[in-house]
């Protein structure tokens, strides 16, 4: 991997994902002492581990495929994704931080760091994303690429035919016994149901 070749997607990516993950062993929560000392904490635990694994996500993406084009449709929504998660986790762990302790709770810098390298992956992922791709697009490509469930699929229709044609015979056995229909028309409407 020759990082200057690497398409400027990719390279910034894998920046901003190397900054994140640098940042969630930064102090992400600062308890202010009553003496002017402090305390710090970092992000490695709670909702700074799923930041982590997010951004390690996005990092591992941009190193995959051919490094000199940016990334592919799937991969590219994977990594949008990937750092709408960080971002959205970040925030969350933000707003816990934010309603606590009547102010003596502050995020640290390191929380800060990584909503904004959470934030950059998403912007520098849309910004350098081939022309052709949209979130649409992206999308329908997940979906199409996703394992189907199409025997599943298979087996509720066919119980449902079955079903369905059960339910029919019951009618034409009861049309049938009740002399609305004759035998002979019971036989021809039977074997089309069948």
């Amino acid at each position: 991997m020759n990082f200057l070749l690497m398409h400027k997607q990719r390279r910034f990516i894998l920046i901003l994902a190397a900054i994140g993950i640098i940042a969630v062993f930064l102090p992400w929560v600062t308890v202010g002492g009553i003496f002017g000392d402090s305390l710090n904490a970092n992000g490695f635990n709670g909702t700074g581990i799923v930041v982590f694994l997010s951004l390690v996500a996005v990092a591992v993406i941009a190193l995959m495929g051919d490094q000199k084009k940016a990334e592919e449709r799937n991969m590219w929504m994977i990594t949008l994704m990937a750092g709408f998660i960080a971002l959205l986790f970040a925030i969350i762990k933000y707003s816990q931080i934010s309603g606590s302790a009547f102010g003596i709770v502050s995020a640290g810098y390191g929380l800060w760091i990584a909503l904004a390298a959470s934030l950059a992956v998403i912007v520098f992922a849309w910004l350098f994303k081939n022309p052709g791709d949209t979130l649409q697009s992206g999308f329908d490509s997940l979906k199409k690429n996703m394992p189907h469930t199409s025997h599943t699929d298979q087996i509720t229709t066919t119980t449902n035919t079955n079903v369905n044609r059960m339910e029919e015979l019951e009618k034409l056995i009861e049309l049938r016994n009740q002399g609305k229909i004759t035998e002979a028309e019971y036989q021809e409407m039977k074997s089309k149901l069948m």
